[in-house]
């Protein structure tokens, strides 16, 4: 992850994913380079994160490739290891966050996933976002996609009575009588 910086100072809007650190049991972590070719992208942070992470980095090495939760010791350019990360960082911010014992870090990809769908965005956003292909987006997240049936008719009918010039579904002056009715 990238934190760029301006005029000695932490700014961003964005995060740029471009590696990640890979954890293995028994090794040290290594930055690695991200899964998938979909992996790579930009997100957007909102002023909350920003906030957020400009107090967590408060103090700490100015270097833009220095690790936002660097192991102890004082070496910046060195991850902390999961064991490290979950017991010094992750479950402290889950108390203080008065969230559910046991919420995993995974489950703030799922939580973000469900805002974007809540406010309307689409799949391909999502997808975009999480780094992953519209395909996997959709067969984890489609039941929280609204139902659009009616919409779809309302769209379609419209479309089709503007090119036979009819009246819109909309439009009950003129409603046809069904025959036989």
């Amino acid at each position: 992850m990238s934190v760029p910086r301006a005029g000695g100072r932490r700014s961003w809007q964005t995060i740029t994913v471009a590696q990640q650190t890979e954890w293995v049991k028994g090794a040290a972590p290594a930055l690695a380079p991200p899964k998938t070719q979909r992996s790579y992208r930009t997100v957007p942070v909102p002023r909350p994160v920003i906030l957020a992470l400009a107090e967590h980095l408060d103090g700490r090495s100015a270097d833009p490739d220095s690790f936002l939760f660097p192991a102890p010791g004082g070496d910046p350019m060195v991850p902390m290891s999961r064991e490290q990360f979950y017991k010094v960082a992750w479950k402290p911010a889950v108390k203080a966050a008065k969230m559910p014992a046991g919420t995993r870090l995974h489950d703030l990809r799922h939580t973000y996933a469900s805002v974007l769908i809540a406010a309307g965005k689409g799949p391909k956003t999502v997808a975009t976002r999480l780094g992953d292909t519209v395909g996997v987006t959709m067969a984890t997240y489609a039941h929280l996609f609204p139902e659009e049936d009616e919409d779809t008719r309302a769209v379609v009918g419209a479309f089709l009575a503007r090119a036979l010039n009819v009246p819109s579904e909309t439009d009950t002056t003129d409603s046809p009588q069904v025959r036989g009715a």
